[in-house]
């Protein structure tokens, strides 16, 4: 695709400043594009390469005052970030798609897939099964039994929905990643451990997006849910009976145990853990690596193992960091009020 830099302006709903004209055929990092190539500045570490790159379009945010010459031209948006989110949708190949059934394809007798779908090589949908309008099913996926996929979702390749799980519109799960699969619900008898049967499912609400093999279970009784425009990273766990609010955000290799509650609007981060039953309100902030133990309320920050509020787990931390130190300190403290306790028991001696 060629785009000029008035056009990419109208597009983006920004401004041109210098050649609008300019032609530009695909995005590249600022420090290391050519000519032909439209870059951005978001941060302002990468600032000095405004004034030395190739590119022939740089965006830029409209409150953007160069401290030296550019030659480039550049195109003022409001959200820089958001501006290059559209940018890549425009430029994305992969969007050019072909509607149809692959011949390689199983698709059961009783399941449905609308004309406008496209299936992939090797595809399996079972009985029962529905796939909405114009959503793209991958190579070697499995749709399960009674599973529903609503319109504009993408399954990419090796994807599993396990039986009755439920997408909505406009959802996209990365390869691998299972839907479905059962809880991990035991009990524990005099011989070992019995499984219990999950016999619930999974709902996954509109817009939600989840990264490359990550698994989420369905419920024991009920439904697992993940509702609207909720994001998972890779490598995720989400158990049976979680529910997952709209908008929250967790990254990868984050795991949140059975029943657990998490609100809308929460950020979890990285290798963080939530126990179970637990109810983390709206708003909550968990930093990586984070082991949440206890309910939360609106908008706290936790951090640490068991998580704290994120200001004491600092202050502690500026303290165990400094821990010889005060030891050492208290331990002089002490053989110095030994000291003057034995002066003391000297001197009422002599009395």
């Amino acid at each position: 695709m060629k785009i000029t830099a008035a056009a990419l302006a109208q597009l983006l709903g920004g401004e041109v400043e210098g050649n609008g004209e300019v032609l530009v055929d695909r995005p590249a990092r600022i420090e290391d594009a050519t000519p032909g190539s439209i870059s951005f500045l978001a941060n302002s570490k990468y600032e000095a390469f405004a004034y030395t790159t190739q590119a022939s379009i740089l965006l830029v945010d409209r409150q953007f005052k160069p401290t030296d010459e550019i030659t480039l031209t550049l195109v003022r948006v409001a959200n820089v970030y958001e501006a290059m989110a559209k940018l890549a949708e425009a430029f994305d190949s992969k969007n050019e798609r072909k509607a149809g059934i692959s011949p390689h394809a199983i698709i059961h007798e009783g399941a449905k897939v609308d004309e406008t779908a496209t299936i992939g090589d090797f595809v399996v949908v079972m009985p029962g099964a529905i796939i909405g309008p114009r959503s793209e099913v991958h190579p070697f996926v499995f749709v399960g039994s009674d599973c529903r996929v609503g319109s504009d979702c993408v399954l990419h390749s090796g994807v599993k929905l396990e039986y009755a799980s439920q997408l909505g519109n406009e959802v996209v799960i990365h390869a691998n990643t299972v839907i479905g699969s059962d809880g991990f619900g035991f009990v524990k008898t005099d011989e070992g451990y019995q499984k219990m049967k999950q016999l619930g499912n999974v709902i996954i609400e509109d817009r939600v997006e989840i990264g490359a093999n990550a698994v989420i279970d369905r419920a024991s009784i009920g439904s697992t849910i993940i509702k609207y425009g909720a994001k998972l990273d890779n490598l995720i766990q989400i158990a049976h009976n979680v529910e997952i609010g709209a908008h929250t955000a967790i990254a990868a290799q984050a795991g949140v145990a059975g029943s657990s509650k998490i609100g809308d609007h929460v950020l979890i981060g990285g290798q963080a853990g939530v126990v179970g039953h637990l109810k983390i309100a709206d708003g909550t902030q968990v930093q990586a690596q984070s082991g949440v133990t206890n309910s939360t309320e609106p908008g706290e920050r936790l951090y640490g193992s068991p998580a704290m509020d994120y200001t004491s787990y600092l202050r502690s931390y500026a303290a165990f960091k400094n821990f010889r130190n005060i030891l050492r300190d208290l331990q002089a403290t002490r053989q110095q009020v030994k000291a003057l306790e034995n002066r003391l028991d000297q001197l009422r001696s002599e009395q």
